[in-house]
């Protein structure tokens, strides 16, 4: 299975899509830090947005190290909706709360949406493996 397989047009835009709205919220949310939170709190948040435009850029031309990142950080993305959803259900960490009021987000909507994004990202990442696994096993030796 190549990534070059994985990585059909339909796929390629919807994680283009998925990285785009990430520097949304990242690059939004880094405006609001800096008034809210300090330079250092924007800074960080900028840097992400910086490295989830490049990553975008680098998968619409085709590079094969930036879809690769894509594909484990999409597939990934399973690992953080189980952290979020225990979080969710033991209770949300100080730091983190108290960092999103004062950007003025109410903390479990904060969560939730983290729930929505990372989902929608294995929801791409299904979309792009299952067909390929699916065909794989059903192939004739």
């Amino acid at each position: 299975m190549t990534v070059d397989a994985i990585f059909r047009p339909q796929i390629r835009i919807a994680v283009v899509t998925l990285t785009a709205g990430g520097v949304i919220l990242a690059g939004g949310t880094a405006v609001d830090a800096a008034f809210r939170l300090g330079a250092l709190s924007a800074m960080a948040l900028m840097g992400l947005a910086v490295a989830l435009t490049i990553l975008s850029i680098a998968i619409w031309k085709g590079a094969r190290l930036a879809r690769m990142a894509s594909l484990v950080a999409t597939g990934g993305q399973l690992v953080a909706i189980l952290g979020l959803v225990w979080e969710l259900s033991h209770g949300i960490d100080p730091g983190k709360a108290n960092e999103l009021l004062q950007l003025g987000v109410d903390p479990y909507l904060g969560l939730w949406a983290n729930v929505a994004y990372s989902s929608a990202a294995v929801a791409i990442f299904l979309w792009a493996i299952v067909p390929l696994v699916i065909h794989r096993r059903l192939r004739v030796p």
